[in-house]
């Protein structure tokens, strides 16, 4: 095994030159697996890629992302972020700091209909922050919350992220969906009871709103997410029973969107064509991006470094808690120069094979996997939360008061992947009470 050393550190050089290049994600994974596979293989080995690349681009699991993209799409157009902001505004906002727990309450929410993290921040940074600096809440408060709740996004299924790492892994789409809803809610109960213990101490940090809402007037909110509502149970009631598969879901769950937004009369051919085009741009990125890191991955079977690297680590005398622990200290770093998605297209062929080598479950992994990719959007330098919530703030915030801001919710993130390890349950028990998969 000495021998691969050279192997594994051509690789790892070769891939951090294309990356610090400039060159896209999608050309560094897929020139670094090309590159290898001739070093290694010779250019006889070149003609059998166009395997892979078709392999790709013809997975079943693959046509979730259209349907779930289409329908986030969809609903983007529809307009219902407002919607949902100001139902929970309106349950939440005379609790101790009710206006920031609504945000994250909404980005929750917001991650099913949409899908998408960048969405999900975009759509509370552009409702909330005017809001927020009206009643006059730290920012200190807000900002960090608001970079923390972008992430729940990509927890909450159906995730963009769950379906990447379900066809690089080739776990169960439907239960990787279901695994990720009560560490999801978890997150969210924690950083509420966070915000209520901080703004208790001192209120000031923000103060309660003076409107109030009659009950009748809370009820007849409910109006405003009766879209979200009906989604949520046949999408993800129909995935749970059985009655049809997380892929068959994607394409109900878009005639849904697509028949609610009809019916709302919110939608026109002009949105409608945005709303395609929205889809195609984000699928056709896609697909190039798990090109590119399917190549790669290819690279890392074929060289033998998948089983050189997952022996060295369950070679190491400690614990399985302290592997998992370096694991998540790489991927944290990692964080701090890359985006979410290189980050999950390079650690999970690498990662993979050592959690199940612990005898430790994909699906577990994959929830962990992506909250931990996830709070790269929330670490300087790179995170891309952090120059979203900066171009959406108010003239004269950092991103350092931002950053600053997130890190209590990061905190918390680390505390619940700590309760995952010794809780493993808490992510598996839907997945294991499923019919359908």
């Amino acid at each position: 095994m000495e021998g691969l050393i050279p192997q594994l550190v051509f690789v790892l050089v070769l891939l951090l030159l294309f990356i610090l290049s400039g060159m896209p994600v999608a050309i560094a994974l897929g020139g670094t697996g090309i590159v290898g596979i001739l070093v290694l293989k010779g250019p006889a080995y070149i003609s059998d890629l166009g395997y892979i690349v078709w392999g790709t681009l013809f997975s079943w699991m693959l046509v979730a992302v259209i349907g779930f993209v289409f329908m986030g799409c969809l609903f983007s157009e529809f307009g219902v972020g407002k919607d949902l902001y100001d139902f929970f505004y309106r349950w939440l906002g005379r609790l101790p700091g009710g206006t920031v727990i609504s945000s994250i309450f909404f980005c929750a929410f917001f991650g099913f209909i949409c899908a998408s993290a960048m969405a999900g921040i975009s759509t509370i940074g552009r409702i909330a922050v005017p809001e927020m600096e009206r009643l006059g809440v730290s920012r200190n408060l807000y900002l960090g919350a608001f970079a923390f709740g972008g992430t729940l996004s990509a927890i909450i299924p159906p995730s963009i992220w769950m379906i990447i790492y379900c066809t690089l892994s080739e776990a169960s789409l439907g239960h990787v969906f279901f695994a990720g809803i009560l560490p999801g809610f978890l997150l969210v109960f924690i950083a509420s009871i966070y915000i209520i213990i901080r703004v208790k101490i001192h209120p000031e940090l923000a103060p309660i709103p003076t409107t109030t809402f009659p009950m009748r007037e809370k009820m007849s909110s409910l109006a405003l997410v009766v879209p979200v509502i009906i989604t949520f149970v046949v999408v993800l009631g129909g995935i749970y029973t059985g009655i049809f598969s997380a892929i068959e879901a994607s394409a109900v769950g878009a005639l849904i969107a697509l028949i609610i937004s009809l019916a709302y009369r919110r939608l026109n051919i002009p949105g409608l064509s945005g709303a395609g085009r929205s889809t195609t741009k984000i699928v056709v990125m896609i697909y190039i991006l798990l090109i590119g890191a399917h190549l790669f991955s290819h690279l890392m079977f074929i060289s033998g470094l998948n089983e050189f690297i997952t022996k060295a680590f369950l070679g190491l005398a400690v614990s399985d808690f302290v592997r998992f622990l370096i694991i998540m200290a790489i991927i944290t770093v990692m964080g701090c120069l890359m985006d979410v998605m290189p980050i999950l297209l390079i650690c999970i062929p690498i990662f993979l094979p050592i959690i199940t080598g612990m005898g430790l479950s994909p699906v577990w992994f994959g929830i962990i996997m992506i909250i931990q990719s996830e709070l790269c959007e929330v670490t300087p330098p790179v995170g891309l939360n952090l120059f979203i919530l900066k171009g959406l703030s108010p003239p004269g915030t950092t991103l350092a008061t931002i950053a600053k801001s997130s890190l209590p919710f990061v905190f918390i993130c680390w505390a619940v992947f700590i309760l995952l390890w010794f809780y493993p349950q808490i992510v598996l028990w839907l997945p294991s009470m499923m019919t359908g998969k």
